[in-house]
């Protein structure tokens, strides 16, 4: 929850990129976990080829993520669902 505002999120994705913190989040959609990925993925390639633009680069060591997505059970209780072990969702830089 925001301090100020009390504006109150659940966060979808947080992209840390060369010593840069990128908050992922649509709060308008409703998105599947594949969505959610693929508008991820098509953060970093802008941001790559921008970079590129400019004579930078990314550099791969440096750069790394979490997708984050929750399973629930029938009695309301949850856990995290292991997305970091699903090859489709890794994050090409």
């Amino acid at each position: 929850m925001c301090l100020i505002s009390k504006w109150r999120v659940h966060l979808a994705a947080i992209l840390y990129v060369d010593d840069a913190d990128v908050i992922h989040i649509d709060m308008d959609a409703d998105e599947s976990i594949e969505d959610t990925h693929y508008a991820l993925q098509a953060s970093v390639s802008n941001w790559e080829n921008l970079l590129i633009a400019s004579r930078g680069a990314l550099k791969p060591v440096k750069c790394f993520y979490h997708l984050i997505s929750v399973n629930w059970k029938a009695d309301g209780s949850w856990k995290y669902t292991e997305n970091e072990l699903k090859e489709e969702l890794d994050i090409m830089v």
